[in-house]
């Protein structure tokens, strides 16, 4: 079995050395390499299925996803920077940032360990302690949240056994003391619990549906905005903490029937006037298999609903408004909802619909806003990344970070920026 890095050393030896167009052979090569290359494991993340829950489908699913995507990667001409296909609007052109290399010196020039605050990692597999390190189980279906420094020091997992089938799907109040989320399970309920870990509760009340999921707090933290399934069918709700009074947004309505073609709502987001929510429309296969996305914002005062001009094939996901509301941020491929998508990257867009940018061409996912919108939080090669909204300044948060894709120490993917205490 190969090491975790040789992945990477025989990609990169490609890229650097290859001809401009790959023939059928050298793919075929190619793809048999895959086969016996062993794959990190962080990026290739296995998505809940709301009906295929077993660590064994699961792991599976990661499998095929990590070789459909690599040999995609393989046949792409290596020179090639603008997103291609064709988008539900006229596709605007998009702005690659030059890539710059990870490296010590890069580290050095840029250091954020002067940046204040903690990290929430949504982390799988085993205990990102160590203790658990000795079982042959990899735990994919263990979804749990820790509390770290940067550097990877004060480790505390948060709320552990709570609820008992586990996280997903976690945001951070804007006063930056409670975590909302959705628990793990096939008919899943919005919880809160605070930072500290009181205060406990379950948010979903009794209702005609099968599921609650994907929370996102309001810019004052009174509302959340979720998605709601009934049957096959997914909708996009409003709930106002204070009353428990629930506004359903029929327009976002979308359909799950496990077959290629439908698509639903995920992963909504508020704009920081509180006017707009963007969201996600995902295809996905009979398996489960991401196929295409669009992202959409929704006037909540008016439903009109506008679609943004990404390529469907983008696979785009995981969208936030900054603070400032001047950018939507997104990920290609992102890690919360695709199977094995072994190379993401991080892109901004305009709420009109005008200047993609590509942030992170080498790699990138799980992005979030700090809360003062100054940087942008991201995952990439193991570790957690800060850049400046335009795409500059990438370094490690601390050079000391923890390595988050072992396989005793387990798997983080997105991870949340939480302030200092006032």
């Amino acid at each position: 079995m190969k090491t975790d890095n040789d992945f990477d050393r025989i990609a990169m030896a490609w890229l650097a050395d290859g001809p401009e167009e790959l023939s059928d052979r050298v793919l075929d090569a190619v793809v048999d390499e895959i086969h016996v290359t062993r794959q990190r494991h962080a990026l290739g993340l296995p998505w809940r299925f709301l009906t295929m829950t077993t660590p064994t489908r699961v792991a599976t699913a990661a499998v095929i996803g990590v070789l459909v995507v690599g040999g995609a990667f393989f046949a792409f001409n290596r020179s090639q920077t603008a997103v291609g296909g064709p988008g539900p609007s006229p596709t605007p052109s998009v702005t690659a940032v030059p890539s710059v290399a990870p490296s010590a010196s890069l580290i050095a020039r840029a250091d954020y360990s002067d940046v204040p605050g903690r990290l929430l990692v949504q982390h799988l597999g085993k205990a990102l302690d160590g203790s658990e390190a000795i079982s042959s189980d990899e735990r994919f279906d263990t979804r749990r949240f820790y509390l770290m420094d940067p550097d990877g020091s004060n480790l505390t997992e948060l709320l552990p056994r709570q609820p008992a089938s586990g996280k997903n799907m976690a945001d951070i109040s804007p006063d930056g003391t409670k975590v909302v989320f959705m628990d793990w399970s096939d008919a899943p309920k919005i919880q809160e619990v605070n930072l500290d870990g009181t205060g406990f509760r379950t948010i979903t009340t009794a209702c005609d549906c099968d599921g609650e999921r994907d929370p996102a707090y309001s810019s004052d933290g009174k509302q959340i905005a979720f998605v709601r399934t009934v049957g096959d069918r997914f909708q996009i709700g409003i709930r106002d903490l204070a009353t428990e009074a629930v506004t359903m947004l029929a327009e976002t309505e979308g359909l799950d029937s496990g077959s290629t073609g439908s698509e639903y709502p995920e992963q909504p987001s508020w704009s920081p006037d509180g006017a707009s929510i963007v969201y996600q429309m995902t295809k996905r296969d009979g398996g489960g298999q991401v196929l295409s996305s669009r992202i959409r914002v929704i006037d909540i005062a008016s439903r009109e609903i506008q679609d943004l001009p990404i390529p469907p094939g983008l696979k785009a996901g995981e969208p936030k408004f900054s603070p400032d509301g001047s950018l939507i941020l997104f990920a290609s491929g992102p890690a919360e909802q695709t199977l094995g998508q072994a190379f993401d990257r991080v892109y901004t867009i305009k709420p009109d619909g005008t200047a993609m940018t590509l942030l992170t061409p080498d790699e990138g996912t799980g992005a979030s806003w700090t809360p003062d919108g100054k940087h942008i939080l991201y995952y990439a090669q193991n570790y957690i990344w800060l850049m400046d909204p335009d795409g500059a300044g990438k370094a490690r948060w601390s050079a000391n970070g923890p390595d988050l894709s072992t396989t005793n120490r387990g798997y983080g993917y997105t991870t949340y920026w939480i302030p200092p205490a006032p």
